[in-house]
C-alpha cells in the first residue's frame, strides 16, 4: 500500500493500492495512469506532501486525518491515532 501524507502534520490523507501510479508535482498530485487519471489532488503538492510506499498494513479503521504516519518510528509504531480526529 501507499499513503500520501501532509508533510508538516504527518496526517495520512490518502491510501492507494500498490501499482497505482502517483506523481507529486509542483502544483498538484496526479493519481492513476497518466493517459487516464483516476483523480487529481489539487490541495497537495511537492511543497506540502509526501508519498510513502511499501506500507505493509493499514489500520482497519483508517480514515482521512484519523492517523499520522511517521517513517522515523519503528515499523510497529509508524501509525499513530490523531488525538484531534473527530469522526463523521
Amino acid at each position: 500500500m501507499q499513503t500520501i501524507i501532509e508533510s508538516r502534520s504527518l496526517l495520512s490523507k490518502y491510501i492507494i493500492d500498490d501499482g497505482v501510479a502517483v506523481e507529486i508535482g509542483q502544483k498538484e498530485i496526479r493519481v492513476g495512469n497518466p493517459d487516464s487519471l483516476d483523480y487529481i489532488i489539487a490541495d497537495l503538492n511537492l511543497e506540502n506532501a509526501a508519498l510513502i510506499e511499501g506500507i505493509e498494513s493499514v489500520p482497519d479503521d483508517w480514515d482521512v486525518n484519523k492517523y499520522t504516519y511517521d517513517v522515523s518510528r519503528s515499523a510497529s509504531d509508524q501509525w499513530k491515532l490523531n488525538p484531534e480526529y473527530i469522526g463523521a
